[in-house]
């Protein structure tokens, strides 16, 4: 099974989320200049955070828009356990924060996650997609259905449709090329519509976090995405 995984945000005690974070946007070295397709060439530079007065001291943390590319805002704890699992290749930052006031003396970090080139994943026969624009006021609906046939043809539509319109699956079958070596997160790019910013992760991350007590995510079962295990 697969989940897809969210930071916290309204369980009282269980959230943590960034308040403000007072950086220069001209910066070309700072936090916002990181990007989801490849490591920087600089030394980026983290500017404090300051968590909102309602915040708990939790593992994951809600940072907004206030750092550039994919990744999550963890604890020293939870980067020790996605250090053990196989994910896309990762830069973990040091970050300083405060909360009321007050700096914040556990240890977190900006774990940047690179996007793989994992459409190859699919198994386009046994899945079913739809088309929404961007435009549409039913927030609920996932669109109209679209044949997609092929990597090549997934990555035709979001380059002519991408910008207008988000690309849903209402059902997902990953192919031997993921059940061969599975990743314990990752990312599917601009596949899911916004959804496609949080991760999905495995069985296995799920049962660490629950062993060592984790707190600041929730899960939601993806039971519309299978794994076909059968090895070609």
């Amino acid at each position: 099974m697969l989940y897809r995984m969210y930071v916290e945000l309204s369980k009282p005690g269980s959230f943590a989320t960034v308040e403000t974070c007072l950086h220069d946007l001209d910066s070309p070295v700072g936090q916002h200049n990181l990007r989801a397709d490849a490591f920087p060439d600089f030394q980026p530079e983290f500017y404090p955070m300051a968590l909102s007065d309602d915040s708990s001291l939790v593992d994951l943390v809600d940072v907004g828009g206030a750092v550039g590319g994919d990744g999550l805002m963890v604890s020293e704890k939870v980067l020790g356990i996605l250090e053990r699992m196989k994910l896309p290749p990762y830069q973990p930052y040091r970050v300083a924060l405060t909360h009321r006031g007050r700096p914040v003396t556990d240890r977190y970090f900006w774990l940047q996650i690179l996007a793989l080139d994992n459409y190859g994943w699919i198994d386009f026969g046994k899945s079913q997609f739809t088309l929404k624009s961007h435009l549409d006021p039913d927030f609920d609906a996932e669109g109209e259905p679209v044949q997609i046939g092929s990597e090549r043809e997934l990555k035709s539509i979001i380059e002519s449709k991408g910008g207008d319109f988000f690309i849903f699956y209402r059902k997902l079958t990953l192919n031997s090329g993921y059940a061969r070596s599975p990743f314990d997160l990752f990312y599917f790019d601009r596949l899911g519509g916004v959804r496609s910013g949080y991760p999905i992760v495995s069985d296995r991350l799920k049962a660490a976090f629950e062993s060592a007590q984790v707190a600041g995510y929730a899960l939601r079962e993806l039971q519309e995405v299978v794994i076909d295990e059968r090895r070609s």
